[in-house]
C-alpha cells in the first residue's frame, strides 16, 4: 500500500510528463483536408450576411431568366392550353398556401343588431348590407364540417335586374365602406358603387389591415405581418386566406346564379389578391387589376406578408397573365406611373389544309419591359399568299379599332405592324 507521501510524488511526476509532452501533441494537429486556417478580419457575421444577400438575388436573377423554359404552355387549342396550365395553376396554390378545401354555403349572413335595420345604407338603385360567410372547417376531427374562419364584408344589391357579379378588393388601407362611398378618407372612385350602379350586384371583401403596433409588448408588426408569419408557420400565407375568402364568394356567386359572369376589381393589395384568384379560378370572366402588376423580382423589399415561397421560380407578371388569359385582364397601369404604348400584328402559318392566325397585343412601358396577349384562330379557307397576308393586315385592324376609343381615353400610343411577304414559296 502507498503512503500519501508517495502517492503525492507520482501524481506530480505523471503531471509533469503530460506538461513536456503536450507541445509535441499540439504539433501533430492538422485541420480537416484540403482546408486553411480563418484568416479574415472584421465583422464576420455582416461579411456573411452580405454574402447571403449577394446569393440570393443571383437566384433570383437566375430564375427570372429560366422561368420561361419551366413555364411551358400547350397552344395547339384550347383545351390543350387550359390543360397545361393545370399543373401551374398548382405550383400557384402551393406557394400561396392554398390547401384547404371551402365550406360550400347557401348564402352569406346579414349581419345587423336586435331590433335594428338590416340595411345599413341605401340609394335610388341599390342597398348595402354588411355580411359574413364561412370560408373553412375546423381542422380538428371533433370539429368537421363546422366554420372556423369567416369572411366578412359589404352586399350592394342593385333593386333592378342583377346583370353581372363583382368581388371589389380594396387596398390593405381601405375599408368596403370607404370603396362604397359610405365613409371619408378615400380619395380615389367609389368604384364599388359604380359597379352596383350599372346593375352588378357587389361583394367588397374586407381586408386585414397594415396597423402597427407591438406584439406582446416586444415585437412592432402590422397586423398583416403578426398573422402572414404565424400562417407561414402551418404552411399558410395571409394572402392565401384572403384569395381563398374571394373564392368562396364565386362558389356563392356561380351557385346562386350561374349564368351571370363573374368578374373581380383590386386595387393594391386587392390587385395582388385579384390577380392571384384570376389566375387560380377560371370561372373568373373579367379581372382589373389596379396597382400592383408588374415585375415580381423586387418582392424581397416589400412587406413580408407578400414573400412567398417559390413563387418567383416559377410565376412573374407575364406568367400570372398567362394564368388568367384568355380570359378577359385588364391592368391600370396609370396609377403607377407608368408610361405605356400598345403594338398589335398578326401573323400566319400553312399547317396542311388550315390555316393559323395568331394576334399578338404587346403592352410595353417604357424601360420597365412589358407583356403581351395573344389570340389564336384558325381558318380552312383556301387562301392565296396575298389573300393572306391582307387577312392578317384585317385582324390586326379590328383589334386595335376595338381598343382606340379606351386607349385615346387615356392617352396610350398604338402602333399596328404590317408584315407584308408576298413570296409564293413563303409558308
Amino acid at each position: 500500500m502507498l503512503s500519501a507521501r508517495c502517492s503525492t510524488k507520482l501524481f506530480c511526476i505523471g503531471a509533469a510528463w503530460i506538461l513536456a509532452a503536450a507541445p509535441s501533441f499540439a504539433q501533430e494537429v492538422s485541420g480537416p483536408a484540403e482546408t486553411v486556417p480563418l484568416t479574415m478580419e472584421g465583422d464576420l457575421a455582416s461579411q456573411m450576411v452580405d454574402g447571403i444577400d449577394r446569393f440570393l438575388l443571383q437566384q433570383i436573377e437566375s430564375d427570372a431568366a429560366s422561368r420561361a423554359a419551366r413555364f411551358t404552355v400547350d397552344t395547339s387549342s384550347l383545351e390543350a392550353y387550359e390543360a397545361s396550365l393545370k399543373p401551374h395553376r398548382e405550383k400557384l396554390a402551393k406557394c400561396l398556401g392554398i390547401r384547404d378545401s371551402r365550406m360550400p354555403f347557401t348564402s352569406p349572413e346579414i349581419i345587423a343588431g336586435v331590433g335594428s335595420d338590416p340595411v345599413i345604407a341605401s340609394s335610388e338603385g341599390f342597398t348595402v348590407q354588411a355580411i359574413r360567410w364561412p370560408m373553412l372547417s375546423d381542422p380538428s376531427p371533433q370539429g368537421q364540417g363546422l366554420p372556423s374562419i369567416f369572411g366578412e364584408g359589404l352586399l350592394l344589391t342593385p333593386k333592378g335586374d342583377v346583370v353581372a357579379n363583382v368581388i371589389v378588393l380594396p387596398d390593405a388601407d381601405q375599408t368596403p365602406e370607404q370603396l362604397c362611398g359610405l365613409a371619408d378618407g378615400f380619395q380615389g372612385t367609389h368604384v364599388a358603387r359604380h359597379f352596383a350602379e350599372a346593375g352588378c350586384r357587389v361583394v367588397v371583401p374586407t381586408l386585414i389591415s397594415r396597423h402597427r403596433e407591438k406584439r406582446l409588448g416586444r415585437a412592432d408588426l402590422t397586423n398583416r405581418e403578426y398573422l402572414h408569419r404565424v400562417a407561414f408557420e402551418l404552411g399558410r400565407t395571409l394572402a392565401g386566406y384572403e384569395v381563398q375568402a374571394s373564392l368562396s364568394v364565386v362558389d356563392w356567386f356561380k351557385s346562386a346564379t350561374p349564368d351571370l359572369p363573374v368578374g373581380v376589381f383590386g386595387y393594391g393589395e386587392g390587385g395582388m389578391l385579384a390577380l392571384f384568384a384570376a389566375a387560380l379560378d377560371t370561372r373568373i370572366q373579367t379581372t382589373c387589376v389596379s396597382g400592383f402588376f408588374g415585375p415580381r423580382e423586387g418582392s424581397w423589399n416589400e412587406p413580408i406578408d407578400r414573400n412567398f415561397s417559390g413563387l418567383l421560380r416559377d410565376c412573374g407578371a407575364q406568367e400570372l397573365a398567362m394564368l388568367v388569359a384568355p380570359r378577359g385582364l385588364i391592368v391600370e397601369e396609370s396609377a403607377l406611373g407608368n408610361r405605356l404604348k400598345v403594338c398589335i400584328g398578326t401573323d400566319s402559318q400553312v399547317r396542311g389544309e388550315d390555316i393559323h392566325f395568331a394576334t399578338v397585343i404587346v403592352f410595353l412601358r417604357e424601360r420597365k419591359g412589358g407583356f403581351m396577349f395573344i389570340n389564336h384562330d384558325l381558318s380552312k379557307k383556301v387562301m392565296s399568299i396575298r389573300e393572306r397576308m391582307i387577312t392578317e393586315v384585317n385582324k390586326s385592324v379590328e383589334v386595335a379599332y376595338a381598343l382606340c376609343g379606351l386607349l385615346d381615353k387615356y392617352d396610350v400610343a398604338l402602333e399596328v405592324h404590317a408584315d407584308i411577304n408576298t413570296d409564293p414559296h413563303f409558308q
